[in-house]
């Protein structure tokens, strides 16, 4: 007679023994004490530190237009004078921000629905001896039309 014992081999068995060992060790470790800490610090107001003074800097005017001649330099006059006469003014800047708008926009524009049509019409005559037995119409016109509505899948 055959045994039909359900016994699990011995490997599968040390194997549960471990996982068992291991997950009572992790309720036993959730259950410990945390050292004392002492009392709970609170923390300090905004008050209670001094960056009001140590913020406070003397008011002073705001700076003239040209206010490097007051160095009293002739060549540091020149060389802004150099950079201010080359630079770009802020009609350039608006008009590069303006183009770079547009060449996102038209990066961006493949990610929009699309919405394009052709049609087309064409005429052909054929031969009186082309067909046999001959056409009762000698003359053939084609129409198409194709429409298309596409965009991006999400």
């Amino acid at each position: 007679m055959l045994s039909t014992s359900t016994r699990p081999p011995a490997a599968l068995y040390r194997l549960r023994l471990r996982m068992t060992a291991l997950a009572a060790a992790l309720v036993l470790a959730g259950c410990a004490q945390l050292p004392d800490l002492g009392p709970q610090p609170t923390p300090k107001s905004t008050d209670a530190f001094q960056a009001a003074a140590s913020m406070q800097a003397p008011q002073a005017q705001w700076p003239v237009e040209q206010w490097w001649t007051g160095y009293g330099d002739a060549q540091l006059n020149t060389l802004i004078a150099e950079a201010l006469a080359d630079a770009p003014d802020l009609a350039a800047a608006a008009a590069r921000l303006q183009r770079a708008e547009a060449v996102a926009e038209i990066a961006g524009a493949a990610n929009k629905p699309q919405v394009s049509a052709n049609a087309s019409v064409s005429a052909d005559k054929l031969s009186y001896n082309h067909l046999i037995p001959r056409s009762p119409s000698s003359a053939r016109l084609l129409r198409t039309l194709v429409l298309g509505v596409g965009g991006p899948m999400d």
